[in-house]
């Protein structure tokens, strides 16, 4: 019983994301979601990671910043790409 609600629930989301304009909706919205981390959540992330390399070296902060290093750079290519992938989709867009 349990199968054929979560084949159901498949179905219909597996459904909606097929829907072409659904799809480019998704698409725009996590390409914004990334472009604005990118621009205000990455250098932010950047300024706290240098500021924990300057701690000492047993607080957590500086224990933890080359993962926030890691993570602003990861989230700024996610915006450079994101704003790729929105700025071919316009164009194509247009283009139809």
């Amino acid at each position: 019983m349990a199968l054929r609600a979560v084949g159901a629930a498949g179905s219909v989301v597996g459904g909606a994301i097929t829907s072409v304009a659904l799809r480019h909706w998704l698409i725009e919205a996590l390409a914004t979601i990334c472009v604005m981390g990118g621009i205000l959540a990455a250098p932010v992330l950047a300024i706290i990671a240098w500021v924990g390399l300057l701690l000492p070296t047993q607080t957590l902060l500086h224990l933890v910043a080359p993962t926030l290093m890691i993570t602003a750079l990861v989230w700024l290519v996610a915006a450079i790409l994101g704003a790729h992938v929105s700025h071919l989709l316009k164009s194509r867009q247009l283009a139809e």
